[in-house]
């Protein structure tokens, strides 16, 4: 059941089952992603950019994915190295460490992972695949036909076969063709 409970300065806290829901002021006109942003930042496995905002049209950076990919599959690991590119002061420093023990991620080449460069959609799908895979729930391979998707000539070859598993799944669904 969901409440919802006034503060003394008549803010409003909404609790389910007791849990209060973390929300941010800043979702309007993202309502399609708004339940999963609010369960995944209840949870502890994002952060908004502040405490009242989540900045949800940003783009979001390799080493920011991997810590929702590594945190939401609650994957752990001794870290013996990590990338060149990624030290220990580094907020993601645990969980960059962590999919590269697991092999998640291979990283950009050259021992570098580019942490704060923004990450792709097809990236993103391949740490999917890799960290399901890791997780004990591969997906199977697909032979899918991707021309429903206007876009589908730019996916790069390293990528095709995760977007395909993906896609087949229905775990993706594109966006105006």
């Amino acid at each position: 059941a969901s409440v919802k409970a006034l503060d003394s300065k008549l803010k409003a806290d909404t609790y389910d089952n007791n849990v209060k829901i973390k929300t941010f002021n800043d979702l309007a006109g993202f309502e399609w992603a708004k339940m999963q942003i609010e369960a995944l930042a209840t949870l502890g496995i994002i952060a908004g950019t502040s405490e009242t905002t989540f900045s949800p049209g940003l783009n979001i950076t390799r080493a920011d994915f991997i810590c929702l990919l590594v945190r939401t599959l609650k994957f752990t690991a001794d870290i013996d190295k990590n990338f060149d590119d990624v030290v220990e002061s580094d907020h993601f420093y645990k969980e960059v460490g962590i999919a590269k023990e697991l092999g998640i991620t291979l990283g950009c080449g050259n021992n570098q992972f580019k942490p704060r460069e923004n990450i792709s959609r097809q990236d993103m799908m391949v740490l999917i695949a890799r960290a399901l895979k890791t997780a004990g729930k591969e997906l199977d391979e697909s032979d899918i036909d991707l021309s429903m998707f206007k876009d589908s000539d730019e996916i790069a070859d390293y990528a095709l076969s995760a977007v395909k598993q993906l896609v087949d799944n229905e775990l993706i669904v594109g966006s105006n063709g």
